[in-house]
């Protein structure tokens, strides 16, 4: 068995609130109970709500991009090779293209 003892100012909000729900008739308890879902609920919804917002939005941005490339036309990145010769060899074929 664990026992904890708080500074007076110094204890968790549920631990207070298991103190005073002692003090409280069943009928304000049940009230508090249904309030406390209640508030779950609506929490719920606001954030099913917000997810929907999110996502209309992501669809949104996804019809104005595919209409601002043409209406679904894609185009392909990076077309050009890189020059992957060291220094060394792009200077050396200045060199034999002067020569030249």
């Amino acid at each position: 068995m664990i026992i904890m003892v708080y500074k007076d100012g110094h204890a968790p909000a549920h631990v207070l609130e298991e103190l005073n729900r002692a003090d409280l008739p069943e009928e304000v308890i049940r009230e508090q109970a249904m309030e406390k879902v209640k508030r779950e609920k609506e929490a719920a919804r606001l954030q099913e709500k917000e997810r929907k917002l999110e996502e209309f939005k992501m669809k949104q941005a996804l019809q104005r991009s595919i209409m601002s490339t043409g209406g679904g036309d894609t185009s392909q990145l990076n077309k050009n090779k890189r020059d992957r010769r060291t220094i060394a060899e792009i200077q050396d074929d200045f060199k034999r293209a002067k020569h030249n």
